[in-house]
């Protein structure tokens, strides 16, 4: 598996500009990016109320 990944990856990387392949990549998932956005705008940042309020390390709870 590991060859055949390093040859998809090679043949992925001799196709275009690193610009292009970005661009692609872009256009490709741009309504997933705009969806995610948008939930983040929201709801905010998954698990951020976890990070924000969890005790420091050693905190009597």
């Amino acid at each position: 598996m590991t060859n055949y990944i390093k040859t998809f990856i090679a043949a992925d990387m001799a196709t275009g500009s690193s610009e292009e392949r970005a661009a692609a990549w872009f256009r490709e998932n741009e309504a997933a990016i705009a969806a995610e956005a948008e939930r983040i705008k929201t709801s905010g940042v998954p698990g951020s109320d976890l990070a924000l309020n969890h005790p420091w390390f050693g905190a009597k709870v």
